[in-house]
């Protein structure tokens, strides 16, 4: 007998029989957490069944507390039979919600009639005892698996059978959920017209999660429908839900109707706020529309909404993207005068702007200006002075410097700054330096992504400083 089988026999009281029925069907994958499962389940070479190795080794410490518990009769009625109670159950005890939703998608592997019936039946045990995210996630991942014709299915018996745990609302709302996260917005439609055939409505955020998935996929005439359905019925219309359209709409290059959502919300009785604003703002500078950028920014103050830090980033940023230094300096000395402090990012992009158009004492300036007033520069203020400001100009003491200053104020080279730092280096012809560097990272020295790691090699090995050999 393998050790592995002795220790689990050691631990768990595992039925000869089923012990032996695992050996003969899989003697030479032997995965010990199979046996918790029941009988009949089709068992695929690959054990994982959708889970990850970190949500592998939480279910099988989670079974072993289980265990310690002397609460085996649970598991061992669990690998009899895909029982509602059981893995209810089971997930309970499991503690946290990851490790239980994993355990479910690891038992999930039978796709038939009763099993969905089972799977529907423990969600809304999960409901009648208020525990809806769960119920929510095994609803979730069933729909996910088993696709929208036969969900119909699922649907079909949770209605049937949800009057004795749950509320029509709370029934509605989970399987609604299951589609929106099954990514599904056309059956999610269905059953928010179910929710209107029993007089509920759905929740605002579910209502904005479909939104969302609609303008994603394209479905503007489902958005639209969707959109008077809400403002006749319910739930209420907020400027959260306003700002995620707006938002949508400019993401898919919709810009004008973002502006005219923006424009009708009063009319629904919703203030527009500074993430309206900012949402539009952003979008016109995204198009190098600056102009409109500032007339909306105009227009948000005559209409008593202040902007944010964010807003004058915003636009300072597309003013240093078109090289237009003049006006980008004047809106960051205005940013006091409207009370608005300038912070890091405020900073690093007007630094980011002055080292791309060649002034690099301009962008020393505002560096030293940054640090008297108290605001910390951060991983990138560095990444840019190093990379455009000094490598580029060829000012290597100054590059120096600033990497041993970032990392004095406790900032930690990242693969960014690493890949920064040695191809400057190495475009400035100071390739041992170079090399010394992309060996600290070789031996460990800082601990680097992979990606990161297989630049620098590529890069050293392109231009034939190194052989892969030498460092692999």
């Amino acid at each position: 007998m393998p050790a592995n089988v002795r220790r689990i026999l050691s631990t768990v009281e595992v039925r000869p029989q089923t012990l032996k029925t695992l050996l003969v069907r899989h003697s030479k994958n032997f995965d010990f957490l199979n046996q918790f499962l029941p009988f009949d389940f089709p068992i695929s070479e690959d054990s994982l069944n959708g889970i990850n190795p970190n949500e592998r080794r939480k279910i099988a410490v989670g079974l072993s507390k289980i265990v310690k518990t002397q609460k085996i009769h649970i598991l061992e009625d669990f690998s009899r039979e895909f029982c509602p109670c059981s893995i209810v159950n089971i997930m309970k005890m499991l503690e946290t919600r990851d490790t239980a939703f994993a355990f479910f998608k690891f038992s999930f592997r039978d796709h038939s009639d009763s099993v969905l019936r089972s799977c529907g039946l423990a969600a809304l045990f999960f409901a009648a005892e208020d525990l809806q995210f769960l119920a929510q996630d095994m609803v979730s991942y069933v729909i996910e698996r088993i696709g929208a014709v036969r969900s119909r299915y699922l649907v079909e018996f949770m209605w049937e059978n949800h009057y004795r745990y749950e509320s029509h609302f709370s029934v509605l709302n989970t399987l609604m959920r299951g589609f929106l996260n099954a990514e599904m917005g056309y059956e999610a439609l269905q059953i928010v017209s179910k929710m209107r055939e029993v007089g509920v409505s759905p929740s605002s955020s579910a209502a904005r999660i479909l939104f969302k998935l609609l303008i994603r996929v394209g479905d503007y005439g489902s958005v639209w429908k969707l959109f008077r359905d809400i403002v006749s019925k319910g739930p209420p219309i907020s400027a959260h839900t306003f700002n995620m359209m707006i938002l949508g709409f400019c993401r898919k290059g919709l810009l004008s109707t973002g502006e005219s959502l923006l424009h009708v919300m009063r009319k629904f009785g919703c203030e527009p706020d500074v993430f309206g604003y900012n949402i539009v703002i952003n979008a016109n500078c995204m198009m190098g529309q600056i102009s409109n950028a500032l007339e909306w920014m105009h227009f948000m103050i005559s209409n008593g909404c202040e902007p944010s830090v964010v807003t004058f980033n915003t636009v300072i940023n597309a003013m240093c993207k078109e090289g237009d230094m003049v006006k980008a300096r004047s809106f960051f000395d205005g940013i006091l005068n409207v009370g608005i402090f300038p912070n890091t990012v405020t900073y690093n992009i007007m630094i980011d702007g002055y080292v791309k158009s060649g002034d690099t004492g301009e962008a020393d300036k505002l560096y030293e200006e940054m640090k008297n007033k108290g605001i910390n520069p951060d991983g990138m203020t560095f990444n840019i002075l190093i990379a455009d400001g000094y490598l580029r100009t060829g000012n290597l003491n100054g590059a120096w410097n600033l990497w041993y200053e970032m990392q004095n104020r406790g900032i930690r080279p990242d693969a960014v700054s690493f890949a920064i730092f040695i191809n400057g280096l190495a475009r400035a012809g100071v390739t041992e330096e170079a090399y010394d560097m992309l060996l600290k990272i070789v031996v460990g020295e800082f601990v680097q992504t992979d990606s990161a790691y297989n630049f620098l090699i590529n890069w050293f090995y392109n231009h034939g400083r190194v052989n892969r050999n030498s460092i692999c």
